[in-house]
This record gives structure tokens, C-alpha cells and sequence, in this order.
């Protein structure tokens, strides 16, 4: 037998589920066998995808393994209004892995294939065309219409060497915010090695192409390096700017924003999840009252390095269960990228507000942990930018898992005491709560 990639693939794939299923059967007091769906084999890797989806779903919530996790890296005993009280930590950041997605902003709708732009319910818009603002049919074997100004920046974007300068810039823009780093984590319970390269950059990658109508394209270009999306522009010297009209045009694959991590501060992985447009703070408030349905499973203190602008959005619902949550920015980020003079973010978001965050002149809880889980995942990069929806959730959801086995067994042999809160008492007076 030949060993190619789809059977690496399907040993992976079949060996997780196995694992999970034996892991449910332990849970339920009874073995549950594995079942899938029977295909011929050109096929066969299509018969995990329901597999694939059942678990993602789970995992998506409190039935990630791990989840009531506490030891004496993220929890501590304190007198709280003289009572005895367990508080917990958790850390929240992204990074940036980008699957193909649907090109419409913020649609969470899958694709049918990773080549694919748009997902079933806006394939429609394939025929539109790409200038912003523009409703006309796309001309044969292009991806804008017959308009001159949606012609010229299409012809702009296929520029050879604008296309050039734009790869470059995207892989040195990767580089700097993805940390692809040698971890004794990922050789010792994954078997896997990084050589320290990302080199993840498609040419079919979406870019946003910028000009002024009535100007030419050898007017000039520039490349934007504000972190948006790369922008080509030709500007009209001939013209005032009052007879100037701006044109925006978008080619190319739509990738996700980021993954974003819960991270306990001892390094066990609680919740992900996918941001597709952006990192809105409207968009992590709905994560974590999906993660956290109960006011008892929401951790005591979750740090976040945009928490000022979270707390904003809860202080308008004053009875939300999150307003009970301590919410500190990350000592790294509150020392470097917040201003000195923001007032609402040093009343209620400076770390040295609560003191079971300070054991003497140290800090007792890892703000950093969700950081050092995301330079560990980065260096799957490369593997998961091609990845279908559900392929690209379960490979990282496993990765995640595996790390937690091998963090838990850390943990142990450093005395820090790993244990499981009983879910009951975490999900308590939550009628939508199941086991699994």
C-alpha cells in the first residue's frame, strides 16, 4: 500500500474520533462505537465531516475537555466578605491563522470548497462586480464590469509587480505577528517540528485596490502599511481633488480574522472560537456568554488587552451576568499600549485594582498565557490556510486537546495540584445544561 496525504489524513482523523468516542463511553458508563457513513473511495474522506461537525459543536461550549479545570496556576483560595472563596483566572487573545471564508464581511455561512469566495448564500455576488458600490455584471473571464474606472482598477490589481510588492508585504506583516516558535510541548506529545518559516501567502488572496477615477495607473502606486489589508493606489495630478471620485475594488479569497483563545493561567486552553470581519468587542461579549452561561462558570478574573472597551459595552446592561466578572488588561498591554491619561481604563481595568492579583511585589496569575498558546499554534499555520471550515475547527480543536493532556501531566509533576470542579455546581439553575 502506498502511503499518500489522504491517508495520513484519515488515520488522523479516525484515531481522534476514536479517542473522543472512548472518552464519551468512559463518561456515559458504556462503550459507543464509532460510526460513519460508507463511501467509495475517491470519496472517503467526505465521511468524516459529520463526525467532524458533531464534535466541533461540542467543543464549541462547556463540553470542551478541561473546561472546569483548576489548579494552583489559575485559581486560589481567598476571604471574600468574610467567607472563603475559590477565584479563578482566564486569559483571552487571538491570532491570526485566516482560513478561506465567505468574502460577504462577517458571514459565518461555509464555503463549499476553499477555493471557493463566497459561501451557497451569496454565490450569487460571484457575478458581481468587484468595485465597491458597483451592482453591474462582471464582462466574461474578469471580476469587474465594463465601466472604464472599474476596468482601470482591475488592470491595477494585476499589475505584475504591484502583485509582487503586496505578497512581500503580507509574509513580513505575518512574520511579525505570528511567533513560530521551537516548544518542547509540540514535539513531546504531538511528535511534530517547526523550522521556524511561514510561508502561507496565496496569490489568490483577497486585496483591496484603491485609485481615484479619471487617473491612470503609471500615475503612481503605493502600498498601504497601515496593517489593513494592502491598498494600491494611483493618484490623478491632472484633476483638484473636488473632481476626484474614490474607487475601491476587492479581489481575491476572504480569509478569517483570528482564532481567539480562553486560556486558564496555568496554560490549559478553555474556549475557542472564530472572528471572521473583526475583533469587535460586541463580538467577544457574545463568545463568552456562549462559553459561560452560568454566572458560576464565568471565571473571577478574565484578562482581555481590549477589556476597557468590553466593559464599556457592559455598563449599559447593568444586570448582564458578565458585569460580575473582574475584567483587567493584561499587564503587557496595560503598560504599553494603553494611554496613561484614559481614565475609564485605569478606573476599571488597571490590574492593580484587585489585590488577589498581587502576592507581594509579584503577580499571582499569568496574564500572558493565552499569548504563549498562540505562538504555540502559529506554527500550524501553514497547515490549517487551505483547511475547510470543519477540517480546519477539528484539527485545531485536537491540537488544543492534545497540548491540555500533556499541560495537565506538567502541571502534576510540578505539584501544582490539577482537579475538575464539579459541573453541576457550575452549571447550576441553567435548565439548557447536558451533560454531553
Amino acid at each position: 500500500m502506498k502511503m499518500d496525504m489522504e491517508n495520513v489524513w484519515e488515520a488522523f482523523h479516525i484515531h481522534s474520533l476514536l479517542i473522543d468516542q472512548i472518552s464519551l463511553g468512559e463518561f456515559h458508563s458504556q462503550n459507543q462505537p464509532l460510526s460513519l457513513p460508507h463511501k467509495d473511495a475517491t470519496q472517503r474522506l467526505d465521511r468524516f465531516v459529520g463526525a467532524l461537525q458533531a464534535r466541533n459543536i461540542r467543543f464549541s461550549d462547556y463540553h470542551r475537555p478541561h473546561y472546569n479545570h483548576v489548579c494552583d496556576g489559575c485559581s486560589k483560595v481567598v476571604e471574600r466578605d468574610g467567607t472563603m472563596s475559590l477565584i479563578r483566572s482566564a486569559v483571552m487573545d487571538g491570532v491570526t491563522l485566516g482560513r478561506p471564508c465567505c468574502a460577504v464581511h462577517d458571514c459565518k455561512g461555509s464555503l463549499s470548497s476553499p477555493k471557493r469566495r463566497y459561501c451557497p448564500d451569496h454565490q450569487e455576488l460571484e457575478g458581481i462586480c468587484a468595485t465597491i458600490g458597483c451592482d453591474n455584471p462582471i464582462r466574461p473571464g474578469f471580476k469587474t464590469c465594463n465601466r472604464p474606472e472599474c476596468i482601470q482598477v482591475e488592470e491595477l490589481y494585476k499589475e505584475e509587480g504591484l502583485a509582487m510588492k503586496k505578497f512581500k508585504e503580507r509574509l513580513e506583516r505575518q512574520k511579525g505577528h505570528i511567533s513560530v516558535v521551537h516548544d518542547p510541548l509540540l514535539t513531546a506529545a504531538l511528535g511534530f517540528t517547526t523550522d521556524g518559516q511561514v510561508d502561507s501567502v496565496q496569490p489568490d488572496d483577497e486585496v483591496e485596490v484603491e485609485i481615484m477615477s479619471g487617473s491612470h495607473p503609471e500615475d503612481g502606486m503605493d502600498i498601504d502599511k497601515s496593517g489593513k489589508e494592502p491598498q494600491a493606489r494611483a493618484t490623478c495630478t491632472g484633476k483638484s481633488d473636488g473632481h476626484q471620485k474614490r474607487l475601491k475594488a476587492r479581489f481575491g479569497r476572504k480569509r478569517t480574522f483570528c482564532e481567539e483563545l480562553v486560556v486558564l493561567s496555568c496554560g490549559i486552553v478553555i474556549g475557542r472560537t472564530t472572528f471572521y470581519g473583526s475583533e469587535a468587542p460586541n463580538g467577544v461579549v457574545t463568545f463568552w456568554e456562549h462559553l459561560f452561561p452560568t454566572p458560576q462558570s464565568v471565571p473571577t478574573f478574565m484578562w482581555y488587552d481590549n477589556n476597557c472597551h468590553v466593559k464599556k459595552i457592559l455598563r449599559n446592561e447593568p444586570e448582564h451576568r458578565l458585569n460580575q466578572v473582574a475584567l483587567p488588561v493584561d499587564v503587557f498591554h496595560f503598560k504599553t499600549k494603553h494611554k496613561d491619561n484614559d481614565k475609564f481604563c485605569g478606573e476599571h481595568c488597571n490590574p492593580i485594582l484587585w489585590p488577589e492579583l498581587r502576592d507581594g511585589d509579584k503577580w499571582t496569575f499569568n496574564s500572558s498565557a493565552a499569548e504563549q498558546v498562540n505562538a504555540w499554534i502559529g506554527g500550524f499555520l501553514a497547515m490549517v490556510r487551505e483547511m475547510r471550515e470543519e477540517n480546519c475547527a477539528f484539527f485545531l480543536d485536537e491540537m488544543l486537546r492534545r497540548r491540555n493532556e500533556y499541560r495537565i501531566g506538567e502541571l502534576d509533576r510540578k505539584g501544582m495540584q490539577p482537579k475538575h470542579i464539579n459541573m453541576d455546581i457550575l452549571m447550576e439553575g441553567w435548565d439548557s445544561y447536558s451533560p454531553l
